[in-house]
């Protein structure tokens, strides 16, 4: 017979609601090092290793804020068996553990990759743009591409900015997989998970990622389609001695909610129509066009990051009687790809 066990249920909530906490104050003393870090009056010999110091402790708060929110993630799971074991009047064997086997939830990684209040995934045309200015980039680039100049690379990354979308909806999901793991991130790909925009800012590494599987293709100057991708993706990760499957799926919106859980999904529309937050239409064209979905919505509908911000797709536009306007277009589909790391 299992001996009692008395669970403080409100210490848990307490104890998560605390984690929150110190982790809204460490997010504040991360953009509080970014501003002295723009504000330093750089007449000064240290110059080098000041900025160096700032740079490392805004990405150590940045991770301490990831460990942070695993944890609050494990107390919650915790306070919610304990209180089903209660009610089964049953001892929650999935907790009698001597180191945690609950990773941080895909969802709360999600919710931190894909931020509402910042960046919401990568952009396809940020690559170009910082490659006019920032030298870091500038760096990364060329030792990508040896054999060409400054003006192929520019020319190169143009091109990918009208045809990038699904290298980088795949760069989304790879930094979602490793989001609670930079260091092996590192270890795995060669650079860091993070970078610093112009402002100090600590990003994710959307750029880097997305042109070196877009690189590694041997795609150049074209599009992926949804079988290209699963191709490239999958022989990339085997290069480095690793697993990635991309597979294509028939999923109503109920099963992209549950495949969320543990896996991505990678939407794939033409015509492209997409719809801003307030509801307005943001785009519609005849292009094809792939996003990585983030959640669905109670109506239905899907809500997907595209160029860094988060847009609507509806998918009831795609089928049936609602689909007039669709219809006039030639081999219209929306479809999905199930991402597993």
């Amino acid at each position: 017979m299992m001996p009692e066990t008395y669970v403080e249920f409100d210490a848990l909530a307490r104890a998560g609601e605390l984690i929150n906490q110190y982790g809204r104050e460490m997010h504040s003393i991360c953009s509080t090092a970014a501003a002295a870090r723009m504000g330093l009056s750089w007449e000064v010999k240290s110059k080098p290793q000041i900025d160096y110091l700032l740079r490392m402790i805004m990405l150590n708060l940045k991770n301490y804020n990831g460990l942070l929110g695993q944890h609050h993630a494990f107390l919650t799971l915790a306070r919610e068996e304990y209180i089903d074991a209660e009610i089964k009047n049953s001892p929650p064997e999935s907790l009698i553990i001597t180191e945690p086997k609950y990773n941080m939830a895909n969802e709360d990684i999600m919710r931190m990759v894909y931020n509402a209040d910042g960046e919401y995934g990568g952009d396809q045309r940020s690559p170009a743009r910082r490659f006019l200015t920032d030298q870091d980039f500038q760096g990364y680039m060329r030792k990508l591409l040896p054999g060409r100049n400054d003006r192929a690379i520019s020319d190169y990354l143009a091109r990918f900015n009208e045809i990038g979308c699904g290298y980088m909806a795949m760069a989304n999901t790879i930094i979602v997989a490793y989001g609670n793991k930079p260091d092996e991130f590192e270890r795995t790909f060669g650079y860091p998970m993070y970078r610093f925009d112009e402002n100090g800012k600590v990003k994710y590494n959307f750029d880097s990622l997305a042109v070196d599987l877009y690189s590694s293709s041997g795609n150049i100057g074209k599009g992926a389609t949804n079988y290209e991708r699963k191709e490239i993706l999958e022989r990339y990760f085997e290069n480095k001695g690793l697993s990635a499957a991309i597979t294509n799926e028939r999923l109503s919106v109920y099963k992209i909610k549950e495949a969320l859980k543990t896996a991505q999904v990678i939407l794939r529309q033409k015509p492209a129509r997409l719809y801003n937050m307030d509801g307005t239409l943001k785009v519609d064209n005849d292009g094809g066009h792939a996003m990585t979905v983030t959640r669905v919505t109670n109506n239905g509908n899907i809500i997907v990051s595209s160029w860094g911000g988060q847009y609507i797709v509806k998918p009831s536009e795609y089928t049936g009687i609602n689909r007039p306007h669709i219809n006039t277009y030639q081999e219209s589909y929306l479809d999905y790809e199930l991402v597993s790391f």
